[in-house]
This record gives structure tokens, C-alpha cells and sequence, in this order.
């Protein structure tokens, strides 16, 4: 049998899905038929009948009146060969970090507009939970330690166009005017870390550091979160900052060896 769907036919479906799948967030995972369709920009009836066909294949679940990312959603994410490399590099050394500091620690990669966590290790002693600081979330590049180290580093041009789009802020102590973040990406740089507090979860801090491939280019970078006056303590603050340094330095290595 011949088929007869045209290419823009074929587009405009696989965007709907796109859209559909884009909608769950780690603060919204689970969503009625009409939260779906605002957050997608559908209409009802093209939701329900794409969420139906996504449940048989399992990359959406339905319990009662709400739909959730279905596991078959999470057995992609260990095929996307771009995260690999930096993920299996990094995860013994997350480990490390978490064990000497006693804080969460990530690892991050860019992706366009933001810094996508590909791993984590997290401390359970830790009094504030955050939601975003799970495998997958992104956040966007003038947000938080691990992203903001990564937009130091990108090429000026850039690093200009991002900071030519709307910035949002998370919290009253966000940072989103273009002049104060590039001469904090310009401070980053010179002093090789990224410390930032309360901008994304009011009484959490973040230290980072980047993480160069074997070519000296930015692969990411990785970073630790405490409450922000216990990392603002110079002795803490000191002690996690060496020991991030020494995980970047190990991940990099690891990826100079990786084929």
C-alpha cells in the first residue's frame, strides 16, 4: 500500500507529539486533558486522541484523569550518544565530590538556551529539596551555578545572543539585567568558578566549575548545592571548591581517554 501522508502532514504530527511529550515538567508530571492542551497550544480533541496513541506505546501513562511520562519515555534517555560521554565520565567522580562535601553534586551540558543535568549524586542530610536537580531538567543558562559557569564560557557571540533574550527570573534575587551577567561571566572566567545563591530556590547555593574536553573545549560542568549560608562560610567554601576542581580535572581526563 502506497502512502499517501505528506511530508508536512508527517511534520505536523511528530511537532504535536513534541509538544504533547514537552508539556510534563518536574514541577507539573502529571497533567489533566486540558493542562495538556494548554501547555501545548492544541485543541482537546487532537490531545486526547495523540496521548491515546502515546499510552499504547507507553511513553505516556493515564491514571484516572491524569497522564504522566511513561518509562518507556525514560529507557531513550541512556541512547542519546551526546550525554554519554560526559555522563559516564562524570558519575564515579559525583560520588567523590558528594562523599568529601557532603552536598549534592551535578554535572551539566549545553544545550542551546540552557544547561541540560545529565547526572547527579545526591546528599540525603541536605534540609531543602529541590525539584529541578533531577537527571534530565534543564534550567536556563543565567540561572543557578552549574548553568551560569557553562554561559561564562560560551563565545562571546554566543553568549550575546542568549543574553539578547528575555530573561526570566526565578526569585526576587535573580539576576536577568545583560550588563551584570557579562561582567559576572567576565568575573567567572578570571576566577574559574561560579558561586550563586537564591537566584533559583531562595536558600540554596550553588558553587561550579567548568569542565573542558580534550580539546579544550567546554564540555560542561559540575557543581554543588548546600543551603546558601552554609556554603557561604569560607571554610566551606574553600573545602568545596577544591574539590570540585579536582572532579573537573579527573572528568575532563576521562573524557581525553574516552575514544
Amino acid at each position: 500500500m502506497t502512502d499517501v501522508t505528506s511530508p508536512s502532514q508527517s511534520m505536523r504530527a511528530v511537532s504535536r507529539i513534541a509538544a504533547i511529550l514537552g508539556s510534563f515538567r518536574p514541577s507539573q508530571p502529571e497533567l489533566t486533558l486540558t493542562q495538556v492542551a494548554q501547555a501545548s497550544g492544541l485543541d482537546k480533541n487532537t490531545v486526547r486522541r495523540l496521548l491515546l496513541a502515546l499510552c499504547e506505546t507507553g511513553m505516556v501513562e493515564h491514571r484516572g484523569d491524569l497522564y504522566t511520562l511513561g518509562v518507556a519515555v525514560l529507557k531513550l534517555q541512556p541512547a542519546v550518544a551526546r550525554v554519554m560521554p560526559l555522563r559516564e565520565a562524570a558519575a564515579p567522580f559525583l560520588h567523590v565530590l558528594t562523599h568529601g562535601t557532603q552536598m549534592s553534586s551535578f554535572a551539566w551540558m549545553p544545550d542551546e538556551t540552557s544547561a541540560v543535568c545529565v547526572e547527579r549524586a545526591r546528599i540525603d542530610t541536605v534540609q531543602i529539596e529541590a525539584a529541578w536537580s533531577s537527571t534530565g531538567r534543564s534550567i536556563p543558562l543565567h540561572l543557578a551555578s552549574g548553568p551560569r559557569a557553562i554561559l561564562a564560557h560560551l563565545s562571546p557571540a554566543q553568549r550575546q545572543a542568549y543574553l539578547a533574550r528575555p530573561l526570566l527570573a526565578r526569585t526576587p534575587f535573580s539576576l536577568t539585567d545583560p550588563a551584570a551577567l557579562e561582567a559576572e561571566a567576565a568575573k567567572i572566567r578570571a576566577e574559574g568558578h561560579a558561586f550563586v545563591a537564591d537566584d533559583f530556590v531562595v536558600g540554596l547555593a550553588g558553587l561550579a566549575v567548568p569542565v573542558f574536553d580534550r580539546r579544550g573545549g567546554l564540555a560542561g560542568s559540575v557543581s554543588v548545592t548546600a543551603r546558601s549560608d552554609t556554603l557561604a562560610e569560607p571554610e566551606v567554601f574553600t573545602q568545596a571548591l577544591g574539590a570540585l576542581k579536582e572532579a573537573a580535572a579527573a572528568i575532563g581526563i576521562r573524557l581525553q581517554a574516552q575514544p
